[in-house]
């Protein structure tokens, strides 16, 4: 698992030049799947559009760097219309507000967590009246909807709160985020 705050502003590095191309600027969210299916990228170059990598398209992320194959991978967004799409689309995971399915107001996100095929794991849950609480994780499973304005959560949500994101599991071990060359270049 991943928080994204630890992915944003990290170089990315291709593989086939051995060189830094870019930095990792914004995640782009895809609230229908709850994933992460772009990422937007800074290369220090003033144009007119910008550059996306699709997630599908990363090596791997490390403590350093998100690897890429190679800069070809690197898109107009102009040429990409889905990833307009989810722009205009504009769900946003981080302080949104979160809402049960009953329509009960009770917090707020804060980072999100995802896993090695950048689908959101869980997300950080700030309770509105009872600040003693602390942070919790909302495991991605009781989050019904990832909305523009609203995350909306299954109503026993609460049964399901984690302490610490090492209580995120998956099925299976990964080394992605410690191993960039897990996926075959």
């Amino acid at each position: 698992m991943r928080k994204t705050k630890s992915i944003l502003g990290l170089p990315i590095i291709s593989i086939s030049s051995a060189e830094n191309v870019g930095k990792v600027n914004n995640l782009i969210v895809n609230g229908k799947n709850g994933s992460i299916d772009y990422v937007l990228v800074e290369t220090g170059e003033k144009t007119i559009s910008s550059l996306v990598i699709s997630t599908k398209d990363i090596i791997g992320v490390g403590e350093y760097a998100a690897t890429i194959p190679n800069e070809q991978v690197m898109i107009d967004i102009s040429n990409v219309p889905e990833a307009i799409e989810l722009l205009q689309k504009n769900v946003q995971i981080k302080n949104t507000d979160i809402l049960t399915q009953k329509g009960n107001l009770i917090g707020q996100s804060g980072d999100f967590y995802v896993d090695e095929d950048f689908n959101i794991a869980g997300l950080e849950f700030i309770q509105k009246q009872n600040d003693d609480l602390g942070i919790k994780i909302v495991p991605r499973g009781d989050v019904i909807t990832f909305g523009k304005d609203l995350i909306i959560l299954e109503e026993n949500f609460a049964n399901n709160l984690l302490e610490s994101e090492k209580e995120l599991t998956t099925d299976e071990p990964s080394n992605f985020f410690s191993n960039p060359m897990k996926k075959a270049l």
